[in-house]
């Protein structure tokens, strides 16, 4: 296992682009949608550790017997503060896989103060991006979220959900209460989540996977509390763009500060 401090955010952005666990059988124990909580990439904000450092976690696919021995949570909680708590983002990755050096969201959310939980979906044995992939993407963020239930420094409040292209599809499909708000990105925009929580959607003016039509069309309603941005003469990847990290700061201050 691996705790890092943020120092350490750049040799993980430099080892590659993104990560796939190339899983064809888990240890003993451990269920398919477990093994997405357990190989994830998450991290905790300087904010709440005892060190005020933030801490990456992200555990070797190289060993998977040692998955559970000891939890990473437990591990985590070593460097929490006695009595702190920290809002938090489960981030649904899209086809590419866990991103390791997070450009363009995970360090300006540690900066924000939120823990992060990002689930692997290739943790699970034959997992592809297929036309059946949205649905296992909502019990991954479903698990997640039961599971950060069980964290004591989280603040249950203010859990957000976020994915972006595949995982962002997976977002705007939910329909269940549970989380205080939504981030949808690189895919098709959305109004309004379950119970009327609001929604920040972001996409490239150029993204045809995202359907900018939606964009425009919330951007010119009163839809209370969410918003939808697209970025001038963008594509599909806009998570290292200025104005996508203004518009998340700008949502997350706004509604968790």
């Amino acid at each position: 296992m691996k705790i890092v401090s943020l120092t350490m955010l750049i040799a993980l952005i430099t080892v590659g682009v993104s990560a796939r666990a190339d899983h064809t059988s888990l240890p003993e124990g451990v269920t398919p949608i477990a093994a997405t909580w357990l190989w994830g990439h998450h991290a905790i904000p300087g904010t709440i550790s005892k060190d005020g450092l933030p801490y990456v976690y992200a555990y070797p696919h190289t060993d998977p017997k040692r998955i559970i021995n000891p939890p990473w949570t437990e591990v985590a909680a070593r460097h929490v503060k006695v009595g702190a708590k920290a809002p938090a983002i489960v981030m649904l990755h899209g086809c590419s896989g866990l991103i390791r050096g997070g450009v363009g969201y995970r360090q300006l959310l540690l900066e924000e103060g939120f823990a992060v939980f990002e689930p692997d979906a290739y943790a699970r044995p034959g997992h592809s991006c297929d036309s059946s992939s949205a649905v296992k993407r909502r019990m991954e963020a479903d698990y997640a979220l039961d599971r950060l239930r069980e964290l004591s420094w989280i603040d249950q409040d203010r859990v957000v959900l976020m994915g972006f292209s595949e995982g962002g599809s997976a977002v705007a499909l939910r329909d269940e209460p549970g989380f205080a708000a939504h981030v949808i990105i690189m895919a098709p925009a959305k109004s309004a989540g379950p119970g009327g929580v609001p929604i920040l959607s972001i996409a490239g003016a150029e993204d045809i996977y995202a359907k900018p039509r939606t964009y425009h069309a919330i951007a010119s309603s009163s839809v209370d509390g969410s918003k939808a941005v697209l970025i001038a003469d963008q594509g599909h990847d806009v998570l290292a763009h200025p104005e996508f990290k203004a518009a998340l700061r700008q949502f997350l201050r706004e509604r968790f500060q």
